[in-house]
This record gives structure tokens, C-alpha cells and sequence, in this order.
């Protein structure tokens, strides 16, 4: 049996598969020949010609360009290298124009491998013994030139290196101080670094720049003076190297942003004696819906403490500290709001910091303002607690100050016044010849009221004075004598309600100088009557005898009114008294007739 596992290996089944793979293969019709383009006249008509000789066209083997050796080449030269790239391609040229004026076996020879030399030499050897080199496979076959001895001594092989000058002794050190004046050691990654490192920390810092480029800072400070020197601006484009400049003026912008914000927050912490419990701001409003003013100090010293940009250090202060173990909202903060946080009052410190420096230059008769190109004299600031105590010490004086210029001015106006109401007085004076005669009942006496523009020093509750003076008779109902000795008249009672009672002489002074003393005092210590009352009874006091007098007059005045209108008053309630009995008398004799009702 020739079968195994359901498949027959016996002569017949393997000539039928045979068979059939031999009947599949005439369907394979192979893989597609591709057939290049030839667009060259010439080549064509080479192949045309090679196909019907029946082979294949030779190509013309191009001769090789013989270019100078490895050693007197120029090495790639990269912009941020700054070798002086047009003179050396010029020697470059030079030179080269030297070599190709040797020999060809003298190029092949200079240009030859090192390899290749060691084998041509065994070669030359071999043939100079009368022996005959094993020839090997094309591939290994090299072709050596035998330049012949002018002595006639036999041949010799060059070493490679051996040529002749090509240059001046003048150009050939020039090429070699043009070659070592640049930086053939940097690449592209120290260049990149670099220029980073000098945005970050500034063109200065050499230290910190060669610890980002990874070279020494004597090889660091020699490429900085030659790229911010004048070799820079000639080696570089125009457009590169602005570019470079315009991103360190960006950088050294922000270093000197943050280390005024910096500054700001130190000088503003040192002004108090515990910042973490008594730092407030005073000039700049740092309110937020968000963060506490707790917040807000706490932050501000951790920024000074861990300085600008650590914000994740801050952020872990923030999870240990006990007082903000249940504050959810400013431990589950993110970095960048922290940041933007601690941003915004280390800039409010900063504002606060020059408005203190301000008010303290001025006050001490310094420069506020610094001149095109030059910088203020750093002034040292006094502590937080006696900052705010000369601001109060100042708006004590400024309010006493004030208080004082009102008080003039209230006193000036008083005497106007015055004199006002004495010409007044002395207008309203008749001559003897145009009296009246009066009665005894005052019919004839005839009262004028003061015009727009007079005024009275009577108080609010006295009437206008008459014209003309009273003679000894005279209406007790209608007025009394004042303090000038003219008759003044009571004001209008109908005796509806209670009369007013007579006011003291303190009262009457209080009522009329009251409104006068509030608009001296400031809006909110007009309110405060203990102050107000105090200023009056000093003003009361400084009165002389005859004022008081005059005060005492009115009061007497006064209580004359009081007493009209008391008499009358008490008529009043006598006369309603009888007309409510007689209304009374009235309804009980009336008959009440009771009211329709109304059908449900």
C-alpha cells in the first residue's frame, strides 16, 4: 500500500499530478516586462545598431571629475560655524585650480585609498624583481601609474599625501587662521541649545548657558562674543539673525518682568513683621469672588518663599498646610490656576511696592519719575505699621485743616449776615414825619414782610417786623417787643392742635446755628449729634454778655407766644367741649328708623 493519511503516492497518482500541473503552467503567462523610455537620440541609435548585430549597447563610461584629497578639503561649513565662508571657497578655488594643473598619475596617486597605495607599491615591487603579479577578478584590479625616473633608475610610486604646495605660504596660513578662527566643533544641536538658553537666562549668564549647550564656559564665552560681535552680524543672514535677536529681546523682556515681580513681592513681605497673618494691600484692589484674602496672603509668601514658576511646589504646600485641610476648592486647584493666581498678586505687590516708593520719594523731596536711560536711588521703606500711621496722622490734618477753612468761612458768612441785617434794619427805619397814629388796638399799625433777598436773625418760629415802631400800647394777642425793641408779630394759631412750647436760650442758639455747623463738618460726621452738640455749646460759650442777652430776649419773646397760644388753645377745646354736647343732645332725640332688609 502506497497511500498515507488519504493521499495515494503510487507511480500512476504522481504522474497524473504531474500531468496536471504541466496542463495549469501553459495558462502562466509570466511577470510583465517593463520597457524603459530612452528619450537620447544617440543611445537609441547605439541600441538600435547593438540589436541588430545581435548584442547589447556599450554605455561611455564618463571620466571622473579627480577632486582634491580628504586632507585639503574645506570641512562643511554651517552658518552658525561663522568661518568667513567667501574667502575660504575663493583659496578653496585656488587650490584647486593648482591641482589639476599636475599630472593625471599624479592626482590618481593623491587621491588614491590607502589600501589601494599598499597594494600598487607590493605590485611595483614585484615587478622591479622580474616577477609577475597574480592577477585576480576585475573587481579587485587596480591600474598603477609608473611615472618614469628622469635618472632612468626604474619607476616609483607617490604616496598619496606627498604633493606639492598648491598655495603661497602667505594663503596657506591665511586658509589655516580662517579655518581655526571658526567653531567647527558645534553643531546644530549645541546652535539650537544656545539660543534657547540665552532666551531663558539671558546672554550673560554663561554659566547657565554651558551647563544647557554641554561644553565648557571658556568655549561658551569665546562663541558669545563672537555671535553678538561683529563676526555674528556678517556670518549670519539677515533674516536669521534677527530672528535670534528678537527671541532673546523676548526672553531677556520676560527675566526682567519677573524679576521685577519678584522685587515687588520681597519688598512688600519685609514690610511686616509676621506676613503670613498681617499682609493686606492697601492701593490695589485684589478682591475675587474665589479666593479669600487667608488665600491670597498664603499664596503670595509661598511664591517668595519657592519663587516665581514653582507652582507644583506651591501646590504641595497647599495639600500639606493644616489650614487648608478642608478647603476642597484651593487644594483640587490645577497647576496653571495656581500660577495665574500667584501671577496676579505678585503684580499687585508690585503696584503696591511703587505707589509706597512714590509717596515716600515726594514726601522726602526726591525725583518720582526716571529720566530717558537712567534709574531711580533705591529708598528704603519704613514698616507696614508706620506707614498706616502717618496716613492717619495726614487725613487728621488734612480733615483739621478743612474744618478750620469751613469754620472761616462760616464765620465770614455770618458777619455778611450782619451786616445785612443791620442796613436792613436802618432801611426799614421811617422818619417821624411818615408815623402813622396808632390805636390801641393795632388797626392802623400797618407790617411789612421781608422781601427775596432779606433775611432775619429772628429764629424760624418769629414773624416779619414791622416797619414802624410800636408805641407803649399795643396788641398782646398779635405780638411783643424783641430783642431790638420793635414789635414783632406771633406767627398764625388756630388752636387745632397742642401749642409748641417755649424754647430755652440754648435751644433757640442750637436751632439757628445747627444746619450752619453741619455743613462744616465732614458727610459722615454730620451724623454724630454728641460732636455736633459739643461744637454748639463751645460756640454758645464763646459768647459774649450781649449776645446772650439777645438769645435771652428771643426767649422771652418766645415764652410770650407760648402763653397766646396756650390761651388760645384751651378756648378752642372749651368752645369744641359745647358744640359735641349739643351734637349728643342732638342724636338722642332723633328717632332711629332701622334699615330694610333685604328677601332672601
Amino acid at each position: 500500500m502506497q497511500t498515507f493519511e488519504g493521499v495515494d503516492y503510487s507511480n500512476n497518482a504522481l504522474a497524473a499530478a504531474k500531468a496536471e500541473a504541466e496542463l495549469l503552467g501553459i495558462l502562466d503567462v509570466g511577470k510583465r516586462e517593463r520597457k524603459q523610455a530612452n528619450y537620447n537620440e544617440n543611445k537609441l541609435y547605439l541600441e538600435q545598431v547593438a540589436a541588430m548585430k545581435g548584442g547589447h549597447a556599450k554605455e561611455r563610461k564618463k571620466k571622473k571629475v579627480i577632486r582634491l584629497p580628504k586632507s585639503l578639503r574645506l570641512p562643511r561649513m554651517e552658518e552658525w560655524q561663522m568661518f568667513n565662508r567667501t574667502r575660504l571657497l575663493a583659496i578653496q578655488e585656488e587650490e584647486e585650480a593648482a591641482f589639476r594643473a599636475l599630472p593625471d598619475e599624479v592626482q590618481k596617486m593623491a587621491t588614491m585609498k590607502k589600501e589601494d597605495y599598499i597594494k600598487a607599491q607590493s605590485e611595483t615591487e614585484a615587478v622591479a624583481e622580474g616577477g609577475s603579479p597574480e592577477e585576480e577578478g576585475d573587481s579587485n584590479k587596480v591600474e598603477v601609474s609608473k611615472p618614469e625616473n628622469p635618472d632612468g633608475a626604474g619607476t616609483t610610486v607617490l604616496p598619496p599625501t606627498e604633493l606639492p604646495p598648491l598655495l603661497s605660504e602667505e594663503v596657506q596660513k591665511e586658509k589655516d587662521a580662517l579655518l581655526a578662527e571658526g567653531f567647527s566643533d558645534w553643531s546644530r544641536v549645541h546652535y539650537t541649545a544656545f539660543i534657547k538658553a540665552s532666551a531663558k537666562y539671558g546672554p550673560s549668564n554663561v554659566a547657565k548657558i554651558a551647563a544647557e549647550v554641554g561644553k565648557s564656559e571658556d568655549e561658551v564665552e569665546k562663541f558669545v562674543d563672537a555671535f553678538w560681535g561683529d563676526r555674528g552680524r556678517e556670518r549670519f543672514s539677515g533674516h536669521e539673525y534677527e530672528r535670534v535677536v528678537n527671541l532673546v529681546a523676548k526672553g531677556e523682556k520676560k527675566i526682567a518682568e519677573t524679576k521685577a515681580l519678584e522685587r515687588g513681592t520681597r519688598v512688600l513681605i519685609s514690610l511686616f513683621d509676621n506676613p503670613w497673618e498681617e499682609l493686606e494691600f492697601t492701593h490695589v484692589n485684589t478682591k475675587d469672588k474665589l479666593f479669600s484674602a487667608d488665600n491670597d496672603r498664603y499664596l503670595l509668601c509661598w511664591t517668595h518663599k519657592y519663587g516665581y514658576g514653582q507652582w507644583g511646589a506651591i501646590k504641595m504646600a497647599i495639600r500639606r498646610s493644616p489650614k487648608f485641610r478642608f478647603d476642597y476648592f484651593l487644594r483640587s486647584l490645577p497647576l496653571d490656576m495656581i500660577g495665574r493666581r500667584c501671577e496676579h498678586l505678585m503684580r499687585a505687590a508690585m503696584k503696591e511696592v511703587e505707589h509706597l516708593e512714590k509717596t515716600a520719594r515726594e514726601e522726602a523731596g526726591l525725583p518720582s519719575e526716571a529720566e530717558d536711560g537712567s534709574e531711580l536711588p533705591p529708598i528704603t521703606l519704613p514698616k507696614f505699621k508706620e506707614i498706616q500711621k502717618q496716613m492717619r496722622s495726614k487725613k487728621r490734618q488734612e480733615r483739621e485743616k478743612e474744618r478750620q477753612t469751613l469754620e472761616q468761612k462760616v464765620e465770614d458768612l455770618e458777619s455778611q449776615i450782619k451786616s445785612i441785617q443791620e442796613r436792613l434794619k436802618s432801611l426799614n427805619k421811617e422818619p417821624e414825619s411818615q408815623k402813622e397814629n396808632i390805636s390801641r388796638n393795632g388797626d392802623s399799625v400797618k407790617n411789612r414782610q421781608p422781601s427775596n433777598g432779606e433775611t432775619s436773625s429772628a429764629p424760624a418760629s418769629a414773624a416779619a417786623v414791622t416797619t414802624e415802631e410800636e408805641p407803649a400800647d399795643f396788641d398782646e394777642t398779635k405780638g411783643a417787643i424783641g430783642p431790638d425793641g420793635e414789635f414783632v408779630e406771633f406767627p398764625e394759631y388756630d388752636g387745632s392742635e397742642p401749642p409748641k412750647e417755649a424754647k430755652k436760650t440754648f435751644a433757640l442758639f442750637c436751632g439757628h446755628h445747627r444746619k450752619a455747623v453741619k455743613l462744616s463738618l465732614e458727610p459722615e460726621e454730620r451724623k454724630d449729634k454728641q460732636k455736633v452738640n459739643g461744637i454748639l455749646k463751645q460756640r454758645f460759650m464763646a459768647l459774649s454778655d450781649e449776645e446772650k442777652e439777645e438769645w435771652r430776649a428771643w426767649a422771652a419773646w418766645d415764652k410770650k407766644r407760648f402763653l397766646r397760644d396756650q390761651e388760645i388753645f384751651e378756648k378752642a377745646q372749651q368752645k369744641e367741649g359745647k358744640d359735641g354736647a349739643k351734637k349728643r343732645r342732638q342724636a338722642e332725640n332723633e328717632i332711629a328708623v332701622p334699615k330694610k332688609r333685604k328677601k332672601m
